[in-house]
């Protein structure tokens, strides 16, 4: 790792030393590197009021050291190369915030911050950063500032320019750069805090129009525009305006949202819409004096906001088309734009109403499902009726009732769940155990007998077996 060095003062003494620079940057400061005798310039920070140098000479990262040599070369490659993803015409206002933020870091970190200053609009006396307060400044200020700002440079300053400038160049679309590189200078000499700000400036104008475009979309659109009256198609386009122009947003913009939805001809949809109207207008009517933050809690918590609205009218709708009770969807031939619907089976199999190869796969879904389902309650139903076994495993853990011998002068035999059971002292090993046999019945060899026919698949075994002691229990 490359050692930072430590920055030498203007005033200080330095080596002059063959290929290395010796003059003290204005806008930075020299550093002697500890790894050769080489004395390097480093740059970054933002300048004092006058120009006249920085408010504080500071080496606060090893990338604003602009050291010689094929390292020297690769840090100003870095150091030019584009910022991703790049700036267009089509940029959201997400993406310019995400790109602003790490064009501050990129220039800040390699030095090349100091040309992005200009005077402050509202305080003369005082200096900002053309990013960090880009809502602050306006272009022609920007120009009429960096011209005296121009005249204080050094070769450092004006070379540090130029490599911010290729930076910006890299981080911009074709569409973007063509039409900032018409507005600035011909001779391509105006600097980087031009450039951006005239970049910023377009995005802006375009944005503002792509937003009064998206507006009178909404204004326009309703579910009427899509086949079938497609609401889930409708709340689609909806929602994606509506995020386009996010934070411009205007609540009036609901109104003709809430008109929109009561255009379909479905009555039972549009009945719960026609009452909104009114609802909306009263709503808007309230909210005209009110701050932005009040605006929107307000119509939140009237009932109104926008994706929960539009979210449950497509809830609605959905509804209402699987279930067969949205007769547009029915007369639309483009099925592609259209859910599909669920038909009832009794209207499938009327005369002159032949199903299509959709609906025959819904139907033999249908009834799949429903022979799986009787299948799993038939085997639930066995499953119960094999826990309920006396001889069943699960049965043979929870009976422990079976091996509780009967007290003296108590009867050898009882009746548990309509079952009449017996106690068989030779089962269990001679321990006993209530069996449905009783101990004059009992066939030690019946169930080895059982086991053995069930594997050669002998009847007549089963039977003689079943015939030696009833039903072949488990002999224990």
């Amino acid at each position: 790792m490359q050692d930072q060095g430590a920055p030498i003062e203007a005033g200080d003494d330095v080596p002059v030393i063959l290929r290395t620079p010796t003059k003290m940057p204005k806008y930075g400061g020299l550093t002697q590197s500890d790894t050769s005798d080489n004395v390097i310039p480093h740059f970054g920070g933002a300048p004092k009021p006058d120009f006249s140098g920085l408010e504080e000479v500071a080496l606060l990262d090893p990338r604003q050291k602009r050291p010689l040599g094929s390292h020297g070369y690769k840090q100003h490659e870095y150091r030019v190369s584009g910022i991703e993803p790049k700036l267009g015409l089509n940029s959201t206002t997400k993406d310019v915030r995400a790109f602003c933020y790490k064009l501050n870091l990129k220039t800040k970190s390699c030095g090349l911050d100091t040309e992005l200053y200009v005077r402050s609009m509202g305080e003369p006396d005082k200096v900002v950063n053309v990013i960090q307060k880009r809502n602050e400044v306006t272009l022609d200020h920007v120009r009429e500032s960096m011209k005296e700002f121009q005249t204080h440079w050094d070769s450092y300053a004006r070379q540090a320019d130029l490599e911010a400038t290729e930076m910006l160049r890299n981080s911009m679309e074709d569409d973007l750069l063509t039409q900032v590189v018409a507005r600035c200078s011909e001779d391509g000499s105006d600097p980087t805090a031009v450039m951006f700000t005239c970049a910023l400036t377009m995005l802006v104008d375009q944005s503002v129009e792509d937003v009064e475009r998206d507006k009178v979309k909404i204004r326009e659109l309703s579910p009427l525009d899509f086949p079938g009256q497609n609401v889930a198609a409708y709340v689609s386009n909806i929602l994606l305006l509506v995020s386009n122009i996010g934070l411009m947003w205007d609540w009036i913009l609901i109104l003709p949202i809430v008109r929109a939805l009561t255009k379909p001809t479905v009555e039972v949809f549009t009945s719960r819409y026609n009452p909104m109207v009114l609802t909306a207008v009263d709503c808007l009517h309230h909210i005209q004096s009110l701050p932005k933050p009040k605006k929107n809690a307000f119509m939140e918590k009237a009932g109104f906001a926008v994706r929960e609205f539009l979210t449950s009218a497509e809830r609605s709708y959905n509804s209402l088309v699987n279930n067969g009770h949205w007769p547009p969807a029915l007369t639309v031939t483009d099925s592609t734009q259209v859910p599909k619907m669920k038909i009832p089976s009794a209207k499938i199999g009327a005369v002159g109403n032949e199903p299509t190869p959709d609906q025959q796969a819904w139907m033999m879904k249908e009834i799949q499902s429903k022979t799986d389902k009787k299948v799993n309650e038939l085997r639930k139903k066995d499953k119960e009726r094999a826990g309920n076994h006396p001889n069943g495993r699960r049965n043979r853990r929870q009976q422990k009732w079976r091996e509780v011998a009967p007290k003296s002068g108590e009867s050898t035999t009882k009746t548990v769940d309509g079952v009449t059971f017996h106690w068989c002292t030779r089962c269990n090993k001679g321990n006993g155990l209530w069996n449905r046999h009783t101990t004059d019945q009992h066939n030690p060899d019946a169930f080895k007998k059982n086991r053995n026919s069930k594997q050669t698949n002998s009847s007549p075994s089963v039977e003689a077996n079943q015939a030696d002691c009833g039903v072949p229990f488990f002999q224990i």
